[in-house]
């Protein structure tokens, strides 16, 4: 029965990553066409592979560089170690609540004459196997660059693959404890999407603060490498001990390593396995509160239609993180700049030339970063599908198909407006920008919100997907999201070129009007579609 549950879900999880939709409707996608898609994912697949494996690569060749003629090969792999369990600790901390506590088959598998806690196991394991691929991301470039660096043996080698296999258990166990932690929070709220929504933000905040300055801190450990890989295997004594196993080929720190990572792995899943039919099973909670008699307010189609946006929104997770990223990159930036201005002139000058000319082109250079934040704000891009079987409901009712795609675009709009005037006057303020010059840093990032909403809705009404059965595919793996993602960008960087190319001629502020207008004329375009062929569109889908 175990066995059969783990197959399940791994098969599931194999699905929605590269089928996502139902056997009945694979089958009537013909051969050259299912081939074609696959052999793009495959190329895709391999670029993105490439590409991590290559920064990272390069990343702990610096490190290896001097700390392997130091014969500090244990801080190296100490330090391996730790970015291994923070990635994994991030990664599956999103995975863990929603596959273990939030699954929507939880009532029917435990309806089942199935024990509790083979459900519970089967969901562990199916995170534990996407821990292990984000494992493989730091490990192997880190393997390979340290063991063709280093004169190493082959107990070298095998005790680095025994004890990277056993590293995940141990992320696994927190990010386990930390969801179970957030599953018996949640469940005294009846928002508690929401709370789990903000606990996800949170932690994915406190991730993008230590990249954003993980450059400093190797600076840092490469110049004073051994006091700071001793306080650590203080703190972290299975970083310590997996990088003494593999470093010095040490049987005792090796036996170490997998008593720090199994063991907790089975005290968290049996703590767990106690809880989880209580957690899993319990619905809404908060504080019951007593009907008060209330006049009634009627409103429009409109509010009624974007209120629907909403509560889709702040109720999804994963819509949130997948489709909203802009916002909080922007108000993290906000905060960084105002903290750290002359920090960020410093290396912004040091990557490229501020001045063109004899001219100040910085702040050229703020509001194009604003604008590319902004492409990341893209709600509208699985707006539509995200209706799913209730799509036949939403063209029932008596409402314009313009008003819902106004709705979804309204939503998008609202979501990223605020954080670009906070990014956007912040920048202003840091920087000493000129009031023109702090207008446009709040203008063009609008624009740009603007036409990422539309083309956004754009690529939803052509690239439709209501065959999905998790949110997740149609957040993460449609057509449509993948179109609005690189088609903004790409759309996004031929008006960057065009300012580029125009500060021969015109001053920064005549090219942030132009830039404006473009951006305009773009959405202008992509609405009239809209307004036109994308309701015929709709009314036949």
């Amino acid at each position: 029965m175990l066995k059969q549950l783990i197959l399940i879900r791994l098969s599931a999880f194999w699905d929605s990553m590269m089928r996502g939709r139902n056997r009945s409707q694979a089958k009537k996608t013909s051969g050259m066409a299912g081939a074609g898609k696959k052999l793009l994912i495959a190329v895709f697949a391999v670029y993105i592979v490439a590409s991590l494996g290559f920064s990272v690569g390069m990343m702990f060749k610096q490190m290896a560089d001097q700390l392997v003629p130091m014969n500090l090969g244990w801080i190296y792999f100490l330090y391996l170690a730790v970015a291994v369990l923070l990635f994994n600790f991030v990664g599956s901390i999103f995975a863990v609540y929603s596959q273990i506590y939030d699954a929507k088959d939880n009532d029917l598998l435990l309806s089942m004459p199935i024990p509790p806690r083979y459900i519970l196991l089967s969901r562990i394991l199916s995170v534990l196997v996407l821990n292990y691929i984000y494992a493989a991301i730091f490990a192997l470039p880190a393997g390979i660059v340290y063991f063709t660096t280093a004169r190493v043996g082959v107990l070298h080698v095998a005790f680095f693959v025994i004890a990277t296999l056993a590293l995940p258990l141990l992320a696994v166990s927190v990010s386990c404890l930390v969801g179970w932690l957030i599953g018996l929070i949640t469940i005294h709220f009846k928002r508690k999407n929401l709370i789990s929504s903000f606990f996800m933000l949170l932690f994915f905040g406190f991730y993008m603060v230590f990249m954003m300055n993980f450059n400093t801190y190797l600076q840092r450990l490469l110049a004073n490498a051994e006091d700071i890989g001793r306080t650590l295997s203080r703190a972290l004594p299975p970083a310590y001990s997996y990088g003494m196993a593999i470093a010095q080929a040490d049987v005792m720190h090796l036996l170490l390593v997998l008593a720090f990572c199994v063991i907790p792995f089975l005290i968290v899943y049996l703590v767990l396995s106690k809880s989880f039919v209580k957690v899993a099973t319990t619905k809404k909670g908060g504080v019951k509160v007593a009907y008060v008699e209330k006049e009634m307010k009627t409103g429009t189609a409109q509010t009624a239609l974007l209120k629907k946006e909403w509560a889709r929104f702040s109720s999804l997770p994963a819509y949130i993180m997948n489709s909203a990223l802009g916002v909080l990159f922007e108000i993290l930036l906000a905060g960084y700049v105002l903290i750290n201005a002359d920090k960020v002139l410093l290396m912004v000058s040091q990557a490229i030339p501020l001045n063109y000319d004899g001219r100040d082109i910085l702040p050229l250079g703020i509001c194009l970063l604003l604008g590319l934040l902004s492409v990341m704000n893209f709600t509208t891009a699985p707006a539509l599908s995200l209706e799913g079987k209730n799509l036949q409901l939403l063209q029932s009712l008596p409402v314009r198909p313009i008003d819902i795609f106004n709705a979804k675009i309204k939503l998008n709009i609202y979501v990223g407006l605020p954080s670009i005037v906070i990014s956007g006057v912040a920048c202003w303020i840091a920087f000493g920008l000129t009031p023109v010059q702090g207008l446009f840093a709040v203008l063009l990032p609008a624009a740009v919100q603007s036409f990422i909403a539309v083309f956004g809705m754009f690529a939803n009404i052509l690239l439709p997907r209501f065959d999905w059965r998790n949110e997740t595919v149609a957040i993460k793996q449609s057509a449509s999201v993948l179109l609005t993602m690189f088609g903004g960008v790409a759309v996004f960087a031929a008006p960057a070129v065009l300012g580029l190319w125009l500060l021969k001629m015109l001053s920064v502020e005549a090219i942030l009007a132009i830039l404006c207008a473009v951006f305009a004329l773009l959405t202008a375009g992509i609405y009239q579609f809209i307004r036109t062929k994308g309701q015929d569109k709709f009314r036949y889908m």
